[in-house]
């Protein structure tokens, strides 16, 4: 008798101990601009803008298999924005390939430049900018592919200047057959998340101011057709950029993934937005991989 008299006392100091409901206020969502750039060699400049958003958002799904409505999609979406991008005295003013997306094909590429973008988004009064130095370019001295034990390698190697450096190492592939690797128009390789096939980041920690041999492991790739052609690119990017890129990457690599994905806090360098302008100056080849052996 006394045991149950005892299960009882404690089962009623536990729904004692039950807060009262409470009502949870959630602060009202400040859209703001969100920026991701990408510089392509030959003096072509690409830049993202899209509008950030709730989870709470209309067209908004979060599920497993979550999904953007296409009406969400047009209000992330900028469209008609003024995005300038200006470098010492000149002020280069970029035109809209398509509602998000806005590029320059006259910014020349100028080591140690800061380059300051501004872009006003006139239909909902959002206005940002961000400054951000144009890395010194690092090439690669040998860049390769090679099958080792029937998996696919992108073998490099480059000399690190002497200060502190980061890098980031990009393999695209064609969805489409390319004939002639002489011909091939990079910015289509570069302006594609789609087409990414790895990205590979790291910082010279272990072998600062030295010749530098590494290799990126393609061993889940399989060619398209019997010898893809691909581009690789290596770009020593900001300390700034390395850290928005290795959370970011926890998300996704894919174009798609980078607007839509869960919306979390990431470093920035963006003054009135989110997201990263980076002015990275990437060395790029284009190679056509070795028959896989059978």
């Amino acid at each position: 008798m006394k045991n149950i008299v005892v299960i009882l006392l404690v089962i009623c100091s536990l729904f004692a101990c039950v807060p009262e409901d409470k009502e949870i206020k959630v602060d009202g969502f400040s859209e703001k601009l969100v920026v991701n750039s990408q510089v392509i060699p030959n003096s072509i400049m690409l830049v993202s803008l899209t509008r950030s958003f709730s989870i709470l958002s209309d067209g908004y799904s979060d599920t497993a298999n979550a999904s953007i409505t296409n009406d969400l999609m047009e209000k992330l979406l900028v469209s008609d924005a003024i995005v300038t991008v200006s470098y010492g005295s000149t002020i280069d003013t970029l035109f809209m390939l398509a509602p998000g997306m806005y590029t320059s094909v006259s910014t020349p590429q100028y080591s140690e430049m800061p380059y300051t973008i501004h872009a006003i988004d006139k239909d909902h009064n959002l206005e940002i900018t961000a400054t951000e130095t144009m890395q010194e370019k690092v090439a690669f001295e040998e860049a390769s592919f090679k099958y080792e034990n029937k998996a696919l390698k992108f073998k490099y190697k480059f000399t690190d200047p002497s200060s502190n450096n980061y890098y980031m190492i990009n393999v695209y592939h064609k969805n489409s057959k390319v004939i002639d690797p002489d011909n091939v128009d990079i910015s289509t390789f570069l302006s594609s998340g789609d087409e990414l096939a790895a990205n590979v980041i790291f910082p010279d920690i272990n072998f600062n101011g030295k010749t530098f041999e590494g290799s990126v492991d393609l061993s889940y790739y399989e060619p398209h057709y019997a010898q893809d052609t691909m581009v690789v690119s290596l770009s020593n990017i900001s300390e700034g950029y390395y850290r928005y890129l290795s959370l970011r990457q926890k998300v996704s690599t894919n174009i798609l993934g980078l607007i839509f994905g869960e919306p979390i806090n990431y470093p920035t360098n963006v003054q009135g937005g989110l997201g990263y302008f980076s002015t990275h100056f990437p060395d790029t080849r284009v190679l056509v991989l070795p028959l896989k052996p059978l």
